[in-house]
């Protein structure tokens, strides 16, 4: 469990007993995945730092590894379920590798002052919007952008890191919802 007190709590589910309090971020922590190798947790602030906890073994002091990009917007697994994907507040798009998470492969320059993003849940798409309304959907292995969309000019949330879960992509990738600030709406767009 992540909380506002900085601190991240490992918990044995049967015996609902603590086993560990992780201790690292300098803000409150709002997003937590475990990579699939079932030990190495990755948590997420809001100061937009990205965190790595080996989970195999008990922490007395501070253990944390972290991605070497800051103001982190959003990431998730990349479709290899080895390496992360992130989009900072400077809009780039990277992939993380190696047992450090410490390789950085450039995918995408998006531009500046990105409002928020989700990856789909494949990490094989990247949705980004801006505060002018605008909203566009990437194929991050093509590196292409599929589409340019526009809700007037409104703030269009996605389902970030730094969010709450407004909108998301659905299973698939061929449907994205989105949330708009403007008519207080949910928005279904099709992505064929």
């Amino acid at each position: 469990s992540s909380s506002a007190d900085q601190t991240i709590r490992t918990w044995d589910i049967a015996s609902q007993k603590g086993l560990d309090v992780l201790r690292g971020h300098r803000l409150e922590v709002w997003r937590l995945a475990l990579l699939p190798d079932a030990k190495t947790l990755v948590s997420g602030g809001k100061d937009g730092t990205v965190c790595f906890w080996d989970t195999s073994y008990s922490h007395d002091r501070q253990s944390r590894r972290t991605l070497p990009t800051t103001k982190v917007v959003n990431a998730n697994f990349a479709p290899d379920g080895r390496s992360i994907l992130t989009l900072n507040r400077q809009g780039q798009v990277a992939q993380w590798a190696g047992a450090d998470f410490q390789l950085g492969t450039p995918l995408l320059e998006l531009g500046n002052n990105v409002f928020t993003a989700c990856f789909s849940d494949d990490g094989r798409f990247l949705a980004a919007s801006w505060t002018n309304g605008t909203l566009q959907v990437w194929d991050l292995s093509q590196r292409i952008l599929l589409h340019r969309l526009s809700i007037a000019a409104s703030r269009v949330r996605t389902r970030g890191w730094r969010s709450s879960g407004q909108a998301a992509f659905l299973p698939g990738g061929q449907k994205l919802i989105t949330w708009s600030e403007q008519d207080n709406l949910l928005h279904q767009w099709n992505l064929p």
